[in-house]
């Protein structure tokens, strides 16, 4: 009875530091699950990331269209073109503004979920153990109440 009620207590520890530490050493495993959890409702980083791609092109044929205009401006007006080409970059609107926090949402609500199940776990236990202690702790003075001859109360 003593190992699994420590194998409880070292459980619920476990549970708490996972829940306390989940932005530092657990990072990687509530991570992981939030990601696994954010797909099965059915939001898919894929797809996220083919729509910000499309985002960035748009945003890229835009500002290139913007360059082109100010490179015929500068043509008609006699202007120096001091002007650069511009470059495609990805800058991951959806996935920063959507996917980053509902991730990070998700994070923290396991994390929640993990710390109290934990603390659940460690009271349950500590009662448990309070209670076969008492019950050993009982039978044990009757045994030696028994053998000392001595009545019980």
């Amino acid at each position: 009875m003593k190992t699994i009620i420590f194998s409880f207590y070292a459980l619920s520890v476990f549970m708490i530091a996972v829940a306390l530490l989940g932005g530092t050493l657990s990072k990687h495993l509530i991570d992981g699950y939030s990601m696994k959890m954010i797909q099965t409702a059915g939001i898919d980083r894929a797809k996220i990331d083919s729509m910000d791609v499309l985002i960035d092109n748009s945003v890229y044929n835009m500002n290139l269209m913007m360059y082109k205009i100010e490179k015929l401006k500068n043509t008609l007006t006699l202007q120096d073109d001091n002007s650069k080409p511009i470059e495609f970059q990805h800058y991951k609107y959806l996935y920063n503004s959507v996917y980053v926090p509902l991730q990070n949402a998700v994070s923290y609500i396991l994390r929640i979920i993990v710390g109290f199940t934990g603390l659940f776990i460690l009271m349950v236990t500590g009662l448990i153990h309070s209670v076969t202690s008492y019950i050993s702790l009982r039978s044990r003075v009757t045994a030696l109440e028994q053998k000392l001859g001595i009545k019980a109360r």
